[in-house]
Parts: structure tokens; C-alpha cells; sequence
């Protein structure tokens, strides 16, 4: 499926299909490839959810294999005992989308670099690294809900 548009209010809603994802989360690895410190990543860490999925494509297309889950940044940045400059300067923290950056704030604060597929213009951090700027309500493909009301909207198309 490719990426369908759909306005809200004043918001543009873009459902992403898994191609366009992947194809994000190659040049996103290019990107990474080409930064000065793309050779020396030795982990990848990400915030569930929506930043699973692009760890995975970026473990294989990187060739890192250690990822980091973390469940919310207040509790786990002590856990990965991220208490050192070695440590951060070796660890990529990827999202899918960096909003408000409220859920990143802390890794930057950190010295971590910060590799996202998409951002939004008034997020309060900029992602090192980044593919996509807009202004958009993104739907990415994991997202399951609003992927199965797409799902929907498409078969009544097709029943009507």
C-alpha cells in the first residue's frame, strides 16, 4: 500500500506503508553510514514502540547486533548504566518520530546521538540524524489500530 492522505481538523494524517518505512530506515542507515562516528556504533538503543522496528531494520542494515529495549527513559537510563562518555558515544538511540521530544529530551541531555525517521518542526530536540521533516500526523505501519480502521476504510471502498 502506498502512503494514503487523509485531512483532520487542520492536520494532515499520512498512512506510511512498510516500503516507504524500509525505505526511510535505508537512507536513515546511509545517513548514519556517512556520519563521523557511523563506524563506531556498537548497540542501538530505542523506546518502545515505534522505535522497534526501525531497530531492527537498522541492526541488520548497520550491522550492529546488540539492541537496547528500554520501557520509558526515567527508569532505564540508570539500568543500561549509561554513566559514561564511552558508553554514549557508542550507543545510537533511533526512534521513529521525534514529536514534542519529550521522550528523547533525556538521551540528548546525555551526549547520545539521536537517529529518528521522521521529526516535527517545533520539536524541542533535533535529532542528529533524520530523513523526514513534517508537519504531518504520521501513521506508521506497527501501528496497529489505526492501520486496521485504513484496513476498513478500504474494504468499504471496495464492497461500495
Amino acid at each position: 500500500m502506498l502512503s494514503s492522505v487523509e485531512r483532520t481538523q487542520s492536520t494532515m494524517k499520512t498512512y506510511l506503508s512498510h516500503d516507504e518505512c524500509y525505505n526511510l530506515a535505508v537512507q536513515l542507515s546511509e545517513q548514519i553510514k556517512a556520519s563521523p562516528k557511523g563506524p563506531h556504533y556498537e548497540r542501538i538503543a530505542t523506546v518502545p514502540r515505534g522505535g522497534l522496528v526501525l531497530a531492527g531494520w537498522l541492526s541488520y542494515l548497520l550491522d550492529i547486533k546488540d539492541i537496547i529495549i528500554q520501557s520509558t527513559l526515567e527508569h532505564e537510563l540508570n539500568e543500561l548504566q549509561l554513566d559514561n562518555y564511552e558508553h554514549c558515544s557508542k550507543t545510537l538511540i533511533v526512534d521513529d518520530l521525534v514529536d514534542t521530544g519529550d521522550t528523547l529530551q533525556g538521551y540528548q541531555d546525555l551526549g547520545f546521538t539521536i537517529a529518528t525517521l521522521c521529526k516535527k518542526p517545533w520539536s524541542k530536540v533535533e535529532p542528529d540524524l533524520c530523513v523526514k521533516e513534517t508537519e504531518d500526523w504520521i501513521v506508521f505501519p506497527w501501528e496497529h489500530e489505526e492501520q486496521e480502521a485504513v484496513r476498513k476504510m478500504e474494504i468499504n471502498d471496495e464492497i461500495a
